[in-house]
């Protein structure tokens, strides 16, 4: 589309996410962005509103795996990359009608027909390009380390951007089961069954012996050996040791003379009845205990010397340990160094081991080691692990960037943030029995300098941008008016932001999104070398970063695959890296960028000036050669009536529908925008809203009395009054003076971005000087009927008098839709439905034109 004359402006709507319903506050931008769209096109200018709907990322990925398995019963891992990637995307683009559906209930008009999916393939190769000129230009490495992680302002911090706070707490005492020999599990799809164990109805449990399944076989269990009972419904366990074991070589020799009431809740009638319960549990059961025998198993619970207890203020970590570690100077744990303890709630064993690091007083002096989450940890395991190499002990990294639970934790915790999940950790360890104390306790935590949010250490595998180069453009931008923020006082918080910002990790270790381009000659591999670091290799031979991989010829940077042999990195980019790429990568791939780039304003709440306007900024100026808008309008946040955040878990959620429903989509609208200042934010008020319902309906009475008195004359015939000539008095002069004066005021505060202080001004003309003042000024000159019945104002300077106030009336309110249209787009229109007409009005209010343009 090419530029024909007219004036143009252009919005690239911030994308919502796809795979939920948005509460009031998450669709309050779409509220001032159709103000300004509806606004600019009175003047007759070439408008567009970009829409496009977000994959969300992480948020999008938990959310669809987690529809796919209560659906399906799949994990993405069960599905495999490829196809959960095309099942997520199939399930989006049936999500995004719903979203849209949003949008336009809350009056939206942006340009549908060109909405666009963030991973759409015109914006994928975009996104994609850009990274690969990054690469071209020496501006991305690739690092591997522990890192302090904000979930908040999602990136890396150094140090020195997070301070120390201390908060109250508590120090839980938590026991870990023992081995001294072995462990076996025993899994059971049944609750009643553990529950008979743990209260002594059943003592013995029987196997079936098979040598040909050996994760299933035990016929080399002994007696001390350590049992986790694994309930597989919820995940509970319960531990017992072996008491004494006995081999069967048949199910007769096996069940004769023994009570079976110790192992059924119902005693078989018989042998027969025997064999066919166990037939009935596995096709073959029944003969492979003919064929190999039966090993019954007496348990025992365990005493306070068959378990080790650890103190610690973070008991959710404890899904990730890999090892308990004592000091080795500390005599109360010399005997169960190079033991292995069952880690409680997950099907797992880990070793004791030593180091000097631990402090012997504090707790119990033992501690849990969870390498990927704890700075000392990974230093203590990579130093065990060079003094060890034959022992050496790993990491699982169970919290992901979002700051939720992720990886290889029961499902019941999967997606939990750190807080929620430490209590229901606890919860069931308590109900296991396994929570000795808990004492209270002050701790000092990292927090992140800005955001504020408490740091998560997590071991990560990043790509990096060196943000050198495209930080000082984008400082330069808004300090030399190329970009201009509204608020004004929001540039200190953006200037500062980027004075300080360091290189921005770009990766994510997720399936769902936009794939990194870069292939490996075989397969990725990351270890800790003598050091205590991380490094990388490529089927087998080491690499000292990805420029280094290029030059043995391991690596390519490219989109698509080089061949046969070749592995594309598993991570994807981070929604920061592709949604800062927003504003071209849409308007490129609809082939608008002559006409509409760069845009004129982008709008969005002030949290994610930092986060996402910078970065837009940056890349936008790297790629383009241009900023990517001119004007930042940053909105205040929405809260609860009660002044907190929304929020789920705080059940203070208020969806749009519930307001619409009750009030109308434009007393939403209003509740937005009248008398709040950019930047600020403000809590739903209920009676706003039942005002903004009354304002509504004062228009609508307005504009049915204003009506009623035109039933003599017609568009043609209002049209065709000469204004110069009609009868005005002092009342209609006043009105049109200060309407006259309202259109000009308000264009100004429209173009200066004050729509808080437009919107509030056109309330109160509306109401309190036209419907309350000025129409009952005119109401004794539009009357044709007195009481009495007798015709009035028919005639003579009467009826001259009633043709200047209905052409006032008339085009008053006219005039006043067409202001007030840009904020309340749905009264307005219907009632401009139902008006007289002028030759050349709009069929529809959006595209009539602004009072004197």
């Amino acid at each position: 589309m090419k530029r024909d004359g007219r004036e143009t402006f252009s919005i690239v709507n911030p994308p919502p996410n796809a795979y939920m319903r948005p509460h009031i506050g998450n669709v309050s931008g779409y509220a001032y962005q159709d103000v300004l769209l509806r606004y600019h096109r009175l003047f007759g200018k070439k408008v567009l509103g970009q829409p496009g709907k977000d994959h969300a990322g992480i948020q999008g990925e938990v959310v669809v795996e987690k529809i796919f398995i209560e659906n399906k019963g799949k994990t993405k891992l069960d599905m495999g990359r490829e196809k959960f990637y095309k099942a997520s995307y199939a399930h989006f683009e049936k999500l995004m009608p719903m979203v849209m559906s949003d949008e336009q209930r809350i009056g939206l008009s942006s340009d549908y027909d060109r909405n666009l999916f963030t991973l759409d393939p015109k914006v994928v190769e975009t996104v994609l390009g850009t990274f690969i000129k990054m690469f071209a230009d020496n501006m991305v490495y690739k690092g591997v380390r522990i890192v302090n992680w904000d979930p908040v302002a999602q990136t890396t911090l150094a140090d020195i951007d997070t301070e120390r706070v201390e908060r109250e707490t508590e120090l839980v005492y938590i026991k870990y089961p023992v081995s001294r020999q072995r462990v076996w599990f025993l899994s059971f799809r049944s609750k009643e069954v553990l529950e008979r164990i743990r209260s002594g109805k059943k003592t013995i449990e029987t196997r079936a012996l098979n040598p040909d399944e050996p994760d299933r076989f035990f016929g080399d269990i002994q007696t001390g050996d350590l049992i986790v009972c694994v309930d597989k419904t919820d995940g509970q366990t319960l531990y017992r040791k072996v008491r004494e074991v006995t081999a069967f070589t048949s199910m007769k020799d096996a069940f004769d003379g023994l009570d079976l009431r110790q192992v059924f809740e119902q005693e078989p009638g018989s042998l027969d009845e025997m064999r066919e319960r166990y037939a009935s549990l596995a096709d073959g059961y029944a003969e492979r205990i003919d064929k190999n025998g039966l090993v019954a198993i007496t348990f025992a619970e365990l005493g306070d010397d068959d378990f080790l207890t650890v103190a610690t203020t973070r008991a959710e970590t404890m899904l990730g340990d890999t090892a308990i570690t004592v000091n080795p100077a500390d005599k109360r744990y010399k005997e169960l160094t190079g033991k292995t303890v069952a880690l409680p709630l997950v099907d797992r064993t880990i070793p004791v081991i030593t180091s000097a690091r631990v402090d012997k007083e504090f707790g119990t002096g033992a501690v849990k080691l969870t390498p990927a989450h704890s700075y000392d940890d990974y230093v203590m395991m990579t130093e065990w692990n060079e003094e060890h190499p034959d022992d050496a002990v790993g990491y699982i990294n169970i919290i992901s960037k979002a700051g939720t639970l992720s990886g290889p934790v029961p499902e019941r915790y999967w997606g939990m943030k750190s807080e929620d999940a430490r209590a229901a950790v606890i919860r069931d360890l308590d109900r296991m029995g396994l929570i000795v104390k808990r004492e209270p306790h002050t701790q000092s935590v990292m927090i992140g300098e800005r955001s504020k949010a408490v740091i998560e250490q997590i071991m990560s595998s990043q790509w990096f941008i060196d943000v050198e180069r495209l930080k000082q453009p984008a400082i330069a931008a808004v300090k030399n008016g190329d970009v201009t923020i509204h608020p004004e006082y929001m540039n200190k918080k953006y200037l500062h932001w980027m004075e300080n910002l360091h290189d921005w990790p770009v990766s994510r270790s997720l399936w769902w999104g936009y794939r990194i381009p870069v292939w490996y000659k075989g397969e990725l591999k990351e270890e800790i070398n003598d050091e205590g670091q991380v490094i990388e290799s490529i089927n087998g031979t080491a690499v000292k970063g990805i420029y280094d991989a290029v030059e043995k010829g391991l690596a390519l940077v490219q989109i698509d695959s080089p061949g046969e042999g070749w592995i594309q990195d598993e991570d994807v980019f981070d929604t920061w890296f592709s949604s800062g790429q927003w504003p071209y990568a849409t308007i490129k791939a609809n082939g608008l960028m002559d006409t509409f780039y760069p845009t004129d304003v982008m709008e969005t709440g002030y949290d994610i000036l930092e986060l996402w306007v910078s970065r837009m900024i940056m890349l936008s100026l790297y790629t383009q050669g241009t900023v990517p808008f001119t004007n930042v309008y940053l909105h205040g946040l929405v809260k609860a009536p009660d002044g907190q955040k929304m929020s789920k878990s705080k059940n203070n959620v208020i969806a749009p529908e519930e307001i619409i429903k009750d009030y109308g989509a434009d007393s939403l609208r209003l509740l937005y925008v009248v008398g709040n200042k950019p930047g600020s934010s403000y809590p739903v008020s209920y009676e706003k809203l039942e005002g903004y319902k009354r304002f509504l309906n004062k228009i609508w009475n307005a504009a049915k009395f204003v009506l009623l008195n035109l039933q003599d004359v017609d568009g043609a015939a209002l049209e065709d009054m000469d204004r110069t000539k009609l009868a005005f008095n002092d009342d209609d002069r006043t009105m049109h003076a200060h309407l006259d004066a309202l259109v000009s005021e308000t264009k100004r505060r429209m173009e200066g971005f004050h729509l808080g202080v437009a919107a509030q001004e056109l309330y109160d003309s509306f109401w309190h000087t036209f419907a309350d003042i000025y129409i009952e000024q005119i109401k004794e000159r539009l009357y044709t009927r007195d009481k009495e019945g007798n015709p009035l104002n028919m005639e003579g300077d009467d009826l001259e008098s009633r043709r200047a106030a209905q052409w006032s009336a008339y085009t008053i309110l006219k005039t006043y839709l067409v202001l007030l249209h840009p904020f309340i787009p749905f009264i307005t229109e219907t009632v401009w439905q139902e008006l007289p007409r002028y030759k050349d009005d709009a069929e529809t209010i959006m595209y009539a034109k602004w009072p004197g343009s």
